[in-house]
């Protein structure tokens, strides 16, 4: 498709993937499935108006015509938006690749012969191993008529593992580029020495706790603050949290979060879904509200730049942050637990959900590994606690971070975090099963 007529653009978005996936319980695969998919999604903007359509068929030039004039059939029934700046301009052109020969040519047999040594130490140690080992290999093309071109090839390795053993469960998790990457006898042994209990887990009442929170815990509540106001167009709609902060102290001073696509540790991406770079975005620096992220749209609202954080069009998001990152701090995991006197260890967050997205309230549970620390001590499991917490408010009672990060990847997008100590943690709940389900 190209400029046809005088205000007439035009985009397309090609995606190539292949997926594929062992899942495995109780010391067994179950199920492994292998898929491809391939869509191209097709957008119109004429004189203002727009329309998307996204097709699956496009084996010959006759289906891509029919999704063309598909798109310009929605568009006209649009009314105009003249807001709308257009599509990114300039002759542009991106090529980047992550993509991991590994990864890519993993067979069913690899990652059968990985999930059969985390399940050989599972069964080692009396426990059960349950989980999914995934990959997945994309190609992502985008073009629009103002010579903008963006290519990106990737890979993705993905490792759930929860290890039960009787009342008590443990987990871990991995995500990278390259599967050779991934330290999966390692994690086996992490997820393992949760379940090294005996009796049931000891209950505690509902209070306010210093909390040691697992990497994984924190890239949740860094997740759950970016969807809350990280976005610009929340901003301008002031549905945002930093409407009323931008500029001021919003967390501690040695909190710092950020989203930088071009960064290793994370899952890269070279661009956003218009095609513009993804350009390193701070939201939070030393405690201060400081960024945004912007599509186009926002950018031209707000006389900025555009950081290249679009989403496919149409959403109702607009541009997000899907790199993000919480700066690290000088000491280790361990070290933490140590000089803590007493507090809660939390490995992971369970069905966290926004109570109040202003004031950045949100609640959840804790899961598959929760423990009282004593004089620098894990020294007994407890029963999984509910929380109901301003998520700003833990970010400014960090007292200390881990220089040690991992990678969180789900449909939010990725988060790589360190571990941190938080004080007056509230929990406002104990979970009547051993389970934590409630």
């Amino acid at each position: 498709m190209g400029k046809t007529a005088k205000n007439v653009e035009s985009e397309f978005i090609l995606t190539i993937s292949q997926n594929a996936l062992t899942r495995f319980t109780q010391n067994y695969i179950h199920q492994n499935m292998a898929s491809e998919e391939s869509n191209i999604q097709l957008r119109v903007i004429i004189n203002g108006r727009e329309g998307t359509f996204t097709t699956n068929c496009f084996d010959d030039t006759e289906m891509l015509r029919n999704a063309a004039e598909k798109a310009v059939e929605i568009a006209r029934a649009q009314k105009p938006d003249k807001t709308f700046p257009g599509l990114p301009k300039g002759v542009r052109q991106i090529n980047f690749s992550n993509a991991s020969p590994s990864t890519e040519k993993c067979s069913p047999a690899r990652r059968a012969a990985i999930v059969k040594k985390i399940i050989s130490q599972a069964k080692k140690h009396k426990a059960e191993a349950a989980g999914a080992l995934s990959t997945r290999t994309e190609r992502l093309i985008i073009w629009n008529s103002n010579n903008v071109r963006a290519c990106q090839y990737s890979t993705k390795a993905e490792l759930n593992l929860v290890v039960s053993r009787g009342h008590y469960s443990g987990y871990s998790y991995w995500a990278g580029s390259d599967i050779e990457q991934m330290p999966f006898e390692q994690m086996a042994m992490e997820a393992i020495q949760k379940t090294g209990f005996v009796g049931e887990p000891y209950p505690i009442a509902p209070g306010a706790y210093t909390v040691v929170l697992s990497p994984y815990a924190v890239a949740v509540l860094a997740k759950f603050l970016s969807y809350m106001g990280f976005s610009a167009k929340d901003y301008i709609e002031k549905r945002s949290f930093m409407n009323n902060l931008m500029g001021k102290k919003a967390a501690g001073r040695n909190v710092t979060i950020f989203d930088d696509g071009m960064n290793l540790e994370g899952i890269p991406r070279a661009f956003d879904y218009e095609g513009s770079p993804k350009k390193k975005v701070y939201f939070i620096k030393n405690g201060v509200a400081v960024g945004l992220v912007h599509d186009s749209r926002t950018a031209a609202k707000m006389g900025v730049p555009n950081t290249g954080h679009a989403l496919p069009m149409p959403n109702s998001h607009g541009p997000f942050a899907l790199n993000l990152f919480v700066a690290p701090g000088k000491s280790s995991e361990k070290e933490i637990i140590q000089n803590t006197r007493h507090g809660i260890y939390v490995t992971k967050i369970h069905y966290p959900n926004i109570v109040e997205p202003i004031a950045t309230i949100m609640t959840g549970m804790t899961k598959d590994g929760t423990f009282l620390i004593e004089n620098g001590r894990i020294t007994k499991p407890i029963r999984n606690l509910r929380f109901t917490q301003s998520v700003l408010e833990a970010f400014c009672n960090v007292e200390d971070i881990s220089r040690e990060r991992r990678c969180l990847a789900s449909n939010m997008g990725a988060c790589t975090a360190p571990a941190m100590r938080i004080k007056d943690f509230h929990f406002t709940g104990v979970s009547n099963l051993a389970d934590g389900v409630d």
